[in-house]
């Protein structure tokens, strides 16, 4: 299945779904999202301390879970000089 972003309204109406009961099952085949994206957005949500019986989710909540799923470059990590000193003399040019 190819990428698809999630959208702020999407996020907030499964947090909705979640918090009037609905199952990971019911929510995905409301929304049309996987199984697998809805429990995505919900374990990040209960990481936001947003809890099954408790209020609506704030906006800043909902813009930090929309940033899960936007699309872009990746923060990449980049081996320092200590980590490839090791192999400094096997690979020197001259």
């Amino acid at each position: 299945m190819a990428y698809q972003e999630v959208l702020r309204e999407e996020i907030q109406e499964v947090i909705r779904r979640w918090q009037s009961g609905a199952s990971h099952r019911r929510i995905a085949g409301g929304t049309g999202l996987s199984r697998a994206t809805v429990h995505k957005y919900l374990s990040a949500a209960k990481g936001e301390g947003i809890d099954q019986d408790g209020p609506a989710a704030s906006e800043e909540q909902l813009s930090r879970l929309a940033g899960i799923s936007r699309a872009g470059p990746r923060q990449v990590e980049t081996p320092v000089e200590d980590s490839l000193a090791p192999w400094a003399t096997k690979f020197a040019s001259g």
